[in-house]
């Protein structure tokens, strides 16, 4: 094989930022069972059924073990939607 067709068929590597959003995306699937297919970052609990305050917190305590972080009140309530998680890890991880 030449380093061209080697080079053409190589999975890219995965990023900081894609890694961040796959691994939320895995976390919000375990949480959140009821809901099929990708969460978009404006989903949040008028879209998805099964998001109320006990699921709330387990996603909290989802997210500080799969990212080693420890989420405080302030950063729980800041996380409305989806797409605040990745804002509130990023912050953390920083």
């Amino acid at each position: 094989m030449s380093n061209d067709e080697q080079y053409c068929c190589e999975e890219e590597p995965a990023t900081k930022e894609n890694t961040m959003e796959e691994r939320i995306q895995k976390v919000l699937s375990s949480v959140f069972t009821s809901h099929e297919g990708r969460f978009d970052i404006s989903d949040g609990p008028n879209g998805i059924s099964d998001w109320d305050s006990l699921n709330h917190l387990n996603l909290v305590m989802a997210l500080q073990d799969e990212f080693g972080v420890e989420l405080g009140f302030e950063d729980m309530l800041e996380i409305t939607v989806v797409g605040d998680i990745k804002n509130v890890l990023t912050r953390k991880i920083s």
